[in-house]
């Protein structure tokens, strides 16, 4: 049954609307003022609410920032009933964050036809939502066994082979073996700080003094850790020579280690994607305020639907190249620079290549 908070300072009105809804089977629960309505939010979450804008003790815009404010009740459609209808109230409710308004006195036909439209959009959001999470679900159920499990294997098996054959193993390929157990810890090392740091930035997403912290973090080499980063994964890969760095200097609002990993992961993911032999160019420079990272290859490229649903455990096409990692690259990387305010965006053509761009504000 649909749940309706109804804060209404005016009884007639109140009781008319609990009237209407009650016969349309809604599940009510009602407040006569606004620090009223948001108690009833402790033990009482419903689909929808409407609420007053003038009212004693706390008003309806009040109401609404303190529904906006909370993570567990920041999406219930909202719904203003208001005597006023200038162009400014209107402007500040909906920068507030609210879904409609009904101008008082209203007729039944307008209640329900409002109530029936923003639970419409609720439901197509909240359907949009569940196919986004049953893909997200697909696609962690079929590539983290094997993201996991490869590497592992890889240690078991030459572990066991030492162990085994231990009074048989020459030096040499004992070293071969430990190399190849190595490698593959490093992968598995690789793979779970990516997890664990993924799930660590949409906490601190949530956290607005953790958040505020960050933001005052800076970077006075952006050049030199620029073209460390980018180094060492095209050495780790074995494409160094493919690797071209131009990167100029300035003081970027973001923290070391967070630029490294968002250029680290981006340079990753395009020597990944690219032949071996082909260029990769990184450059950074400043334009318009803020510290703009280039990363371009020409490796097979993105549709415009696969850069639209870049996410987190997303592999395109894996059937086709099967490739180590969780997708989870361009993600993090992404999520990293809006951490930070920056932004992420991704130009591609398939089978021509891919340019990532990175603008992280400058410290002011």
């Amino acid at each position: 049954m649909t749940k309706i908070l109804v804060i209404e300072d005016e009884v007639p009105i109140r009781e008319n609307i609990q009237e209407i809804l009650a016969l349309e089977d809604f599940q009510l629960q009602t407040a006569s003022n606004g620090r009223e309505g948001l108690q009833h939010l402790k033990d009482f979450t419903p689909d929808l609410i409407i609420c007053d804008i003038m009212m004693p003790e706390m008003n309806g815009y009040d109401v609404l920032m303190e529904v906006r404010a909370h993570p567990e009740t920041t999406l219930i459609p909202f719904i203003f009933l208001t005597a006023k209808t200038t162009l400014s109230d209107l402007r500040r409710g909906m920068n507030l964050g609210a879904d409609d308004y009904l101008t008082k006195p209203f007729s039944t036909a307008d209640l329900l036809n409002a109530i029936q439209a923003r639970l419409g959009k609720q439901r197509a959001i909240s359907d949009a939502r569940q196919k986004d999470m049953d893909a997200l679900r697909t696609n962690i159920i079929h590539a983290m066994p094997h993201e996991f499990r490869t590497p592992l294997n890889g240690i078991l098996g030459y572990s066991a082979l030492m162990m085994e054959d231990q009074e048989e193993v020459d030096v040499a390929s004992m070293m071969k073996m430990s190399g190849r157990i190595y490698k593959a810890g490093m992968r598995l090392t690789h793979l779970i700080e990516n997890y664990l740091l993924y799930a660590q930035i949409e906490i601190i997403k949530l956290q607005e003094d953790t958040l505020a912290t960050m933001r005052r973090s800076q970077t006075s080499t952006p050049a030199a850790l620029i073209d460390t980063a980018a180094r060492q994964r095209a050495v780790d890969v074995g494409r160094d020579a493919d690797l071209e760095i131009d990167a100029t200097g300035a003081i970027v609002a973001v923290a070391e280690d967070s630029l490294t990993k968002i250029v680290g992961e981006i340079v990753d993911n395009a020597l990944k994607f690219s032949q071996s032999g082909s260029k990769v160019h990184v450059s950074a420079s400043v334009a318009d305020n803020y510290y703009v990272v280039y990363v371009t290859d020409s490796g097979r490229g993105m549709s415009q639907e696969q850069i639209e649903s870049v996410g987190a455990y997303m592999q395109f096409e894996r059937i086709l190249y099967e490739q180590q990692g969780m997708g989870l690259g361009l993600i993090l990387s992404k999520r990293l620079a809006e951490l930070y305010d920056g932004v992420l965006t991704i130009e591609s053509e398939k089978g021509v290549g891919t340019r990532v761009t990175i603008a992280l504000p400058l410290v002011s």
